[in-house]
């Protein structure tokens, strides 16, 4: 699909559009402030970008209703578990969006989309591959911190072997 008018005009003209968005403003109140800028678009075009605009921050708004609405069910999460949160969350939205359908046919996408999907699960799995190795590096800090406090303690061998085994990363 062929970028709107709106999407080719510079960042500056966008991010001017969105806050005018934000403050209220209405359509014909910002087209008077683009006219204002040097830029000319159509009340069509402006209406149908605003009408993008609220669709997305609608999409914003779910999507934290969702987030509080679990942390309210399963209380404060860890950092880690934020992460696994916000990872399944992502691979949720992505098969959604592979797998809906318009009018009955299967959805298709440009190469260019394609793209973007496969980054987005390229960077699903890092961000699962980091998840693990920081969970097994703040393991093994607790593993050896408490294998410190064991030997201060003048605890026996076994215990420090015991303790280690027991958070050992996995």
């Amino acid at each position: 699909m062929r970028p709107s008018k709106i999407d080719r005009m510079p960042q500056a003209v966008r991010e001017r559009i969105g806050e005018l968005r934000d403050n209220g403003r209405t359509i014909d109140e910002i087209l008077d402030a683009l006219r204002d800028m040097g830029e000319t678009v159509s009340r069509s075009a402006l209406g149908h970008h605003t009408q993008m605009l609220d669709a997305a921050a609608e999409r914003v708004r779910e999507s934290r209703g969702l987030a509080e609405a679990l942390v309210k069910r399963y209380g404060e999460a860890r950092d880690g578990d934020t992460a696994r949160l916000n990872i399944e969350l992502m691979h949720g939205l992505l098969a959604k969006t592979l797998l809906r359908e318009t009018d009955g046919a299967p959805v298709e996408f440009a190469p260019r989309e394609m793209a973007a999907l496969a980054a987005t699960v390229r960077s699903l799995a890092l961000a699962q591959k980091s998840d693990v190795e920081r969970e097994k590096t703040l393991r093994a800090a607790l593993a050896e911190k408490a294998c410190k406090i064991v030997r201060k303690a003048g605890v026996s061998g076994g215990v420090e072997a015991k303790l280690r085994a027991g958070l050992a990363p996995t």
